[in-house]
């Protein structure tokens, strides 16, 4: 005899096999999680884009540091011109003396040198900006 359709038990273990994947998935999602030196890497890439932008138009600004952000003024109307913002799970914090850097592209220097620290979830990576030379490199140490 001929039977149609499935029956209860192989659907409940269709269920169980599904059910076990997702739960593995779900386990696993932190390896898709922003790490502090991904968003070191990320910001990196947008304060030399900056620096890039500045040098060619001869126009300096400044970088302010919050938890949340990094806010980019220009010195010219002293407007916004980006927000950084952190990535989920990453916080940002520095220990420059002023609470302002500034980048003078006709000297090719920053106001003083800083480090930007990058918290995430599970690691931490920073962010050293020169005064001479304007170099900005990133590291796992402080």
């Amino acid at each position: 005899m001929k039977r149609k359709g499935l029956l209860i038990v192989e659907l409940l273990i269709a269920l169980l096999i599904l059910s076990i994947t997702a739960g593995a998935c779900a386990l696993r999602a932190d390896i898709w999680a922003v790490t502090a030196k991904r968003e070191a890497e990320k910001v990196f890439a947008k304060l030399s884009s900056l620096m890039n932008k500045a040098d060619k138009t001869q126009t300096s600004f400044h970088l302010e540091v919050m938890p949340d952000k990094l806010k980019v003024q220009w010195s010219l109307g002293y407007r916004v011109i980006d927000n950084i913002p952190a990535s989920k799970g990453c916080s940002y914090s520095w220990n420059a003396p002023n609470d302002k850097l500034y980048y003078f592209p006709w000297t090719n220097k920053y106001s003083q040198g800083a480090t930007i620290r990058i918290n995430g979830k599970n690691d931490t990576c920073y962010i050293k900006i020169a005064t001479i030379g304007s170099r900005i490199r990133i590291t796992d140490t402080d």
